[in-house]
């Protein structure tokens, strides 16, 4: 007890604080990775773990008879989730182990950046709670894209962050043989992206860094100074990029990122304000709907608001103080580390806020795929250290020590309420118990191990397949509009073949959607149970329209033959019954 009392007064009180909230919100992290991602699996999750499941199975990244969603996602942890599922079975559980990793790496390259700008372990510690904090829970929100799920976007945010870490290494002189483990996965993590996602990382990650450097060349005032181990960095960066540009160019991929339009004239001012508010949306600072302010969600919403404007305060200041481009300018060069990270996170930034006010991003949200602004904001955090770094040295060299415990207070107080979205996090359940149910009743009443579920991507039954297809069985899970049609985004091909050439399929869908079959099916299905708000039935005797309408022609055939049958029969009687009248 004494050694932890004396660690404590020489660490200094806010250090074992701030050290003990990074690693509860590590744990909280990790655990849910490793126990709830099940109930945390919806439609755009469950299709990264299907593909992850598949690349195991066909034991290859390209994969075969498979539609992707807007990128191949192969920038993210879908590769070790794979290996991993190969391994457990598992794939809740192997996607878990791939997302706990990747928060590793995206917290070491933080630190190790950190390090070489030579910031205190104080600060160090408040910008990791920073950088774990769940600010938005959505589908496409912080956490999601980030953590948990699919996390498809901690490599593509790596990205750029491992170039300033290693171009910072360069210049500082440190020996290749120390960092050739980031260099790797760094230039892995390019060709991966280059793969999936066309362009976008190239003019949103690697771009703006090039730009940087252009710029320090032209304000050293000789073009020599391009012929550097930056620029060799910088070219192999390219050549790599464009080696798996022209990969997804032979495998064929057609990536949604590569046919982004322009904002038109008429909607732009409405694009731009737009933008901005997204920056808000990402921080979970902005309800959808109306929150009375004194409730529970009220004090949720204002301390991410406040967090959200701590964020761009700090960063906005320590631009403003550092004068990393204008500075560059006007002395020619610099040595400052300081000055060089916050300059390349100064053309990250306005690079993409560039492009996201240009171009159409309102298509898949009723306001702004927020998502888009997780590259500068996820690298602002180092300009956010800098300041928080310079911050707090003026706050210790203040004579009044209670200046310095009310802002370390104030910080603690607001992040910790961000941090309570985990409770809701942790309380959320998804689809999972009812489409283990479904897929239960089936094994145990019906031989078939193909089962269609109808319903449109918007609607909870599509969300019950994905879910189902994760699940560990002898069942083949397909999902379409119709019976018989394919829906995709993320799904296997296999098994959309024409509905006539399977013996027996069982149906699962709604009242609404039974409407919807057509006759043909509907003619061959019979009841087999009702799981939840569910209906499943067994098809057998499949017919196609053709067949079905041939059939049908036949029944009116025979049925005209029966009524001409009968009408010659009554017809007899009638002569029979004159002649006895005579």
């Amino acid at each position: 007890m004494k050694t932890w009392i004396a660690k404590i007064k020489d660490s200094g009180p806010w250090i074992v604080f701030f050290e003990i909230f990074v690693i509860a919100q590590l744990l909280l992290i990790f655990v849910f990775n490793l126990t709830h991602l099940k109930y945390e699996a919806g439609f755009d999750s469950s299709a990264a773990m299907a593909q992850a499941m598949e690349i195991w199975n066909q034991k290859s990244i390209f994969l075969k008879h498979w539609d992707y969603q807007s990128t191949l996602g192969l920038d993210s942890v879908i590769i070790p989730a794979s290996i991993f599922y190969g391994i457990t079975h598992n794939i809740f559980l192997a996607y878990g182990i791939a997302d706990c990793l990747g928060v590793l790496l995206y917290i070491y390259i933080f630190r190790d950046i950190f390090k070489m700008l030579q910031l205190p372990k104080l600060v160090r510690m408040i910008v990791y709670v920073l950088l774990l904090t769940p600010y938005s829970l959505e589908p496409l929100g912080y956490m999601p894209m980030m953590f948990t799920g699919a996390a498809y976007y901690i490599i593509k945010v790596l990205i750029p962050i491992m170039l300033i870490d290693i171009l910072l290494k360069i210049r500082l002189g440190i020996p290749v043989r120390r960092y050739l483990h980031i260099l790797i996965t760094y230039f892995a993590a390019v060709y991966l992206t280059a793969l999936s996602c066309g362009l976008y990382l190239l003019i949103c990650g690697l771009f703006p860094i090039i730009l940087y450097e252009l710029f320090t060349v032209i304000c050293s005032g000789s073009f020599k100074n391009f012929l550097s181990k930056n620029t060799l960095l910088l070219s192999a960066s390219l050549v790599i990029y464009g080696l798996g540009y022209a990969s997804a160019k032979i495998y064929g991929a057609d990536i949604f990122t590569n046919e982004m339009v322009l904002t038109t004239a008429e909607n732009f001012v409405n694009n731009f304000a737009k933008c901005i508010v997204g920056i808000a949306e990402l921080f979970g600072a902005l309800p959808n709907q109306k929150i009375v302010v004194t409730s529970a969600f009220g004090i949720h919403y204002l301390s991410h608001m406040a967090a959200f404007l701590l964020f761009v305060i700090i960063l906005i200041a320590t631009i403003k103080t550092v004068r990393p481009l204008s500075g560059l300018l006007k002395n020619g060069q610099t040595d400052s580390p300081v000055q060089t990270v916050a300059g390349m996170v100064c053309c990250i930034i306005a690079v993409n806020l560039a492009v996201l006010i240009l171009t159409d991003t309102t298509y898949g949200s009723e306001t702004f795929e927020f998502r888009y602004h997780l590259i500068p904001v996820v690298s602002g955090f180092l300009v956010v250290g800098i300041g928080i770094g310079g911050l707090v040295a003026w706050l210790k060299a203040h004579p009044n020590p209670l200046i310095f415990t009310s802002a370390m207070a104030l910080i603690a107080i607001i992040w910790l309420l961000c941090n309570i979205v985990f409770y809701y996090y942790y309380t959320s359940r998804n689809n999972y118990e009812t489409s283990t149910a479904i897929t239960g009743y089936v094994q145990e009443h019906s031989d078939c191990d193909l089962v269609y579920f109808i319903g449109d991507s918007d609607s909870e039954i599509i969300e019950v397949a994905r879910i189902a297809r994760l699940l560990e069985n002898r069942l083949n899970i397909i999902d379409g509009i119709s019976v018989g049609s394919f829906l995709g985004w993320g799904a296997s091909r296999t098994y959309y073949d024409p509905m006539e050439t399977f013996d027996k399929v069982i149906i699962v869908c709604t009242d609404e959607t039974y409407d919807s079959i057509e006759p043909y099916y509907r003619r061959g299905m019979t009841k087999l149970g009702t799981v939840d708000d569910y209906t499943l039935y067994e098809l057998i005797h499949i017919l196609s329209p053709e067949e079905y309408e041939k059939e049908q022609e036949n029944e009116e055939d025979i049925l005209s033959e029966d009524e001409s049958a009968s009408d010659d029969e009554g017809n007899t009687i009638s002569g029979n019954d004159t002649d006895t009248e005579y």
